[in-house]
């Protein structure tokens, strides 16, 4: 597509991350983590300096279902990987 031209993928993209609460924000990366509670979530780091956004498992999914419906297959699988890894490491007996 030209330089300058509409996408009504991004769009509806950013629409989708806006709506989670990512709007503007660059995603380098999405991972598994525990918040400072202990609670298993789903981690979006940002460029360097940036705080990272934590979100919780099951709104994590939707998300991940939302941007593969939108057509980015590439981060809906990057984000449902981290949350089945956090759900799994959830249901791990604590020590």
């Amino acid at each position: 597509m030209p330089k300058g031209c509409f996408d009504p993928m991004n769009s509806a993209v950013s629409e989708i991350l806006a709506k989670y609460g990512l709007a503007e924000k660059k995603i380098s990366a999405v991972a598994d983590a525990r918040d400072q509670n202990g609670i298993w979530r789903v981690m979006f780091s940002h460029d360097v300096g940036d705080p990272v956004t934590l979100m919780d498992i099951g709104h994590a999914i939707q998300l991940s279902n939302e941007l593969n419906d939108a057509g980015d297959l590439q981060l809906a699988v990057r984000i449902l990987a981290a949350a089945h890894a956090a759900r799994r490491h959830a249901m791990l007996p604590k020590k």
